[in-house]
Parts: C-alpha cells; sequence; structure tokens
C-alpha cells in the first residue's frame, strides 16, 4: 500500500516537472519599447510692427450755395385770364366818376377825387375783356373811358328777358344795375354777368340817384 503511493506520488512529480519544463520554453519574452529622441524645433519670433492709419486730409469747406425754395404756387387771378389789355385812366378834369374794376370786382364812384361809394359787382362770367372795336357773340367785358349815357330806372332787357333796374348806359347794350334773384346776388364779387356791370339793389338804386348824365365811367382791369 505505502509502495503504491509512493509510485503515484513519483509520477505526479514527473509530470509536473515536465509541464514546467514546457512553460518556460514556450514563453517569449517581448521586446521593452524604444523611446525615439524628438527632433529639435526652433521657434523664431517674429517681430510686429505696427502701422499707424494715415490721416486724411480734412475737406475744404465748401461756399454755401443758395438753396432754391419752392414758391408757393401763385393763385389763379381774373388778370391772369382775360385778354391782355392796357390799364384805362380818365383823361382830362372827371370831378364825378365811376370806376369798374374787373380784377377786383369793384365798384368806386368819386367827387373831386373823393371815394364816395364802394360797392361789390360782378362783371361778364367769361373775363374776356375787348377794346370799343369789337363786340363778340360771348359775354365780355369792354374796357374804356365812357360816358353814362342816359338812366333807366325801369330798364328791361329784351335779350334776357329779365329786369334791369337802375340802370346806368354806357355802351351800346352794356349797363350797371341791380340784379336780382337771391342766387345771383350771391354772386356779386366774382364774374357771373352777361358783359353788364351788376350790382345789389340797394347799392344800384344808391348810385343810380347820385349818378348824373354825362359823369364819366372807367371801366379797367
Amino acid at each position: 500500500m505505502r509502495l503504491e503511493y509512493a509510485l503515484v506520488s513519483l509520477l505526479f512529480l514527473t509530470a509536473f516537472g515536465a509541464l514546467l519544463a514546457i512553460n518556460d520554453k514556450a514563453t517569449v519574452p517581448l521586446p521593452q519599447p524604444q523611446l525615439v529622441p524628438m527632433p529639435e524645433v526652433t521657434i523664431e519670433t517674429v517681430e510686429v510692427v505696427l502701422i499707424e492709419p494715415v490721416a486724411k486730409p480734412e475737406p475744404k469747406p465748401r461756399a454755401k450755395q443758395p438753396v432754391e425754395q419752392d414758391q408757393p404756387a401763385k393763385p389763379v387771378k381774373l388778370v391772369d385770364l382775360i385778354d391782355d389789355q392796357p390799364q384805362v385812366k380818365a383823361k382830362g378834369n372827371t370831378p364825378r366818376r365811376i370806376e369798374v374794376s374787373i380784377f377786383e370786382q369793384r365798384l368806386r364812384a368819386y367827387e373831386d377825387d373823393q371815394l364816395i361809394y364802394e360797392f361789390v359787382c360782378s362783371t361778364s362770367s367769361t373775363g374776356h375783356v375787348v377794346g370799343t372795336d369789337t363786340n363778340p357773340n360771348e359775354p365780355h367785358d369792354h374796357v374804356g373811358v365812357f360816358d353814362v349815357m342816359e338812366k333807366d330806372i325801369d330798364k328791361f332787357s329784351n335779350t334776357y328777358q329779365v329786369p334791369m333796374p337802375f340802370a346806368l348806359r354806357y355802351f351800346g347794350g352794356h349797363y350797371i344795375h341791380a340784379t336780382h334773384g337771391a342766387e345771383e346776388i350771391a354772386k356779386l364779387g366774382t364774374p357771373a354777368s352777361h358783359g353788364c356791370v351788376r350790382l345789389s339793389p340797394q347799392d344800384a338804386e344808391t348810385l343810380f340817384t347820385w349818378a348824373k348824365v354825362g359823369d364819366t365811367i372807367i371801366v379797367s382791369r
């Protein structure tokens, strides 16, 4: 029994030793890593030069030019609508005169150069101004120096079939007279007639009473 045990132990030791020998031969030592020297790096120093900005020359002040301002539009006046006619002035000594301004739409009565009356009036609706040598069919105004040729307190227009009270005739079929109707009276101060000079009934009566046949009448632009 002891002999068998000893043989088994010997075989075990022999096999174990053989295994150790094989293991030593199979183990290969790994190569050790070697350090590779790094090349030397040379860092060059760069000099940075700051360039100062070049100052631009200041522009020379320019002479101020006059600024053109928009001119306000001029209102259209009656004088721009009528024919180009010279202004008419009374000739000689005229102590009593009646002046009609188409531009202002005003009638003024003077005595010894003193203003006696001033009334709002209406001249022709077209603003067409002609001399005494022309008589167009359309409404128009005659400019010039005239006289009161006659007075007619109850004048009636056969052409237009309208009353023309307190009428002062000064040229052809042209009169200074009273207009009628609220609508026509409201137009006084603007061109609205067929060629006569219109006044309100009250103003026409006042002028009719004051005026005399032979008084000067001046119709101008």
